[in-house]
């Protein structure tokens, strides 16, 4: 397993790089834009390119994925906003390819009082619009989320649904499981059964090829709460046994893990974090 953290964009994607380096990640994530803002930094040609040069020429970092911004709701009721968000996804589907991220990670949305069964339609259909206008190949990696609200993508089977329902998953749609999440939707992690449990539960009902990344976080808050409250690993009600399990199962053990725990982006934090999820690696 490779350990990453997610990265701040604040000094371009060059920064990233940089801090990436200094936080001692393997695999790194950024998001493809201001996450809670509107506005889009450009990046110049020459930007692209040394970028691309620095990472091949980074014999630590390995992988790197986008993360999209957390406005984006493809489950929006308000036509407006909807073919907006629809825009933004395919601008960033483009951006990976650009870059060479294999990953897009994406918030599944919120149905806003129209109910689970309207919003997974609603978000099948922009999935379809965004991959018609954009032919990159990419994967979108649906986050499983932890429930709050009118919040979508927090049961097995809301994933499972949109996947079977937009034709072509097999070929750019996967999932990104947060753990954090997944614990304050009701799944349990706390130990190697508990994790046991969930997998098998996960490959019943999506199936373990569909799993690409994961997003390793502890919670505030307790099992089923659906209070979407991340926690430094160890520090919360997942717990230390429960990330020794996880880092060491043999079906997880090919895959990234991205922390965004507290003062996610801070070097110091992140670099705590990532030492204490390499500590629990048997050797």
């Amino acid at each position: 397993m490779r350990f990453g953290a997610n990265v701040s964009i604040a000094r371009g994607i060059l920064g990233a790089i940089s801090q990436a380096e200094k936080t001692g990640c393997q695999c790194f994530q950024i998001f493809s834009r201001n996450p809670r803002g509107r506005g889009e930094r450009k990046i110049s040609k020459e930007e692209i390119k040394q970028f691309k040069i620095n990472l091949k020429n980074d014999h630590f970092l390995v992988h790197f994925n986008l993360h999209s911004p957390y406005y984006l709701n493809l489950a929006s009721p308000d036509e407006k906003k909807w073919q907006y968000f629809i825009s933004v996804l395919v601008k960033d589907l483009k951006k990976c390819e650009v870059l060479g991220s294999k990953f897009l990670v994406l918030h599944v949305g919120h149905h806003m009082g129209k109910g689970i069964d309207w919003g997974i339609k609603r978000v099948v259909q922009a999935i379809k619009k965004a991959f018609q206008k954009s032919k990159s190949k990419t994967f979108l990696l649906l986050e499983n989320m932890a429930g709050q609200g009118t919040e979508m993508g927090f049961r097995f089977q809301q994933l499972a649904k949109i996947i079977q329902l937009s034709a072509i998953s097999h070929k750019r749609l996967a999932i990104c499981f947060d753990t954090c999440h997944a614990f304050a939707a009701g799944y349990d992690l706390r130990d190697k059964k508990a994790l046991d449990r969930t997998l098998k539960e996960f490959d019943n009902i999506i199936g373990l090829k569909y799993l690409k990344l994961l997003h390793g976080n502890d919670s505030k808050k307790d099992l089923g709460s659906r209070i979407d409250r991340h926690e430094h690993i160890g520090h919360g009600k997942i717990g230390i046994e429960g990330f020794r399990a996880l880092v060491n199962h043999p079906k997880l053990k090919h895959l990234d893990l991205i922390i965004e725990t507290p003062h996610f982006g801070k070097v110091n934090w992140d670099r705590k974090n990532l030492k204490i999820l390499r500590s629990l690696i048997r050797q």
